[in-house]
């Protein structure tokens, strides 16, 4: 059986990723289970009459290395799901990811910065970490997010800590603000076979999800409560970097919405270009730069709603 260490984490993901991750955990051949694709973390973005290779090479501080445009700003990309150790490169790892965003945001050469993320979300250890890294930068230079067709789940988590987001299309799917986790009941599968897994254990607990052991009610109620106060955590912080109320964000229900209703939900700023996020990037980092910038930006973000 496929016991990928991803399985033993709680996620934000987007539902058909989450999908993606499910199957690889069941018990099939690897000629029965469908392909695991993900874009590539790298990617190419013309701006400011340049050609940007985003997460090309290491960058200094131990991360992916972020490029800047003649205006000052810095590029990060997100592309992919994000997991803290980003398994081998297979993935984005967080800790690279918020080295970056920490040297932008201490460069004496860079102005502000934008996030451009393509993300069905990740893992929640260590998503909470990369938010705070980004208000925390946005704080010394304004940051704004774009997301290039897919913003969800972690990635929402991850955009609401930007000042501003805006999505690329009306086709793009932003959202999926929740918590998922799973745990597989093999214990009849084992009786098939009539194999008996007894657990030498110190608590009921500390069996949840081992193979061949029934899983209790009382377990799936604990992993509920967990799954419940993460949920808490992330759309406290996204109710915050929005400006959307807490019973607005559970009315969703974690569902995943398309540009134009994104913007009208409140999840996004409006539908913008990357070109024209980046020119409205460049004029707000003059006007609103300084230790006070951030809460201008603020206050006109309130009047403006």
């Amino acid at each position: 059986m496929n016991t990928a260490p991803w399985f033993d984490q709680m996620f934000a993901l987007s539902p058909d990723a989450a999908r993606a991750f499910q199957i690889a955990r069941l018990p099939l051949k690897p000629m029965d289970r469908p392909p695991l694709s993900m874009p590539s973390l790298q990617r190419s973005l013309r701006i400011d009459g340049k050609t940007h290779a985003l997460n090309s090479a290491a960058g200094r501080g131990g991360g992916y290395g972020f490029s800047t445009t003649r205006q000052g700003v810095a590029l990060l990309g997100i592309f992919g799901p994000t997991f803290k150790g980003g398994y081998g490169g297979a993935y984005m790892c967080q800790s690279m990811l918020r080295a970056d965003i920490r040297q932008a945001a201490n460069d004496p050469n860079v102005k502000s910065l934008l996030i451009i993320l393509d993300t069905p979300g990740g893992s929640v250890a260590g998503t909470r970490d990369l938010h705070d890294e980004i208000r925390a930068a946005d704080k010394k230079k304004p940051v704004f997010a774009f997301a290039e067709d897919c913003c969800c789940s972690a990635g929402m988590w991850i955009a609401s800590a930007a000042r501003t987001l805006y999505v690329n299309s009306t086709t793009a799917t932003v959202g999926s603000v929740g918590i998922i986790a799973s745990v597989i009941d093999s214990s009849v599968l084992y009786q098939v076979y009539g194999i008996r897994v007894i657990p030498i254990i110190t608590g009921e607990h500390k069996a949840t999800g081992m193979e061949g052991v029934p899983v209790s009610d009382r377990q799936i109620a604990h992993l509920q409560s967990i799954v419940d106060g993460l949920y808490a955590q992330m759309a406290g912080d996204i109710s915050r970097g929005r400006g959307i109320s807490r019973a607005t964000l559970d009315g969703f229900e974690a569902k995943t919405f398309t540009g134009k209703d994104a913007v009208r939900n409140g999840l996004a700023d409006g539908i913008k270009s990357l070109d024209a996020t980046y020119a409205e990037l460049v004029e707000h980092s003059e006007k609103y730069t300084g230790p006070n910038g951030h809460a201008r930006a603020q206050i006109d973000r309130m009047e403006r709603n």
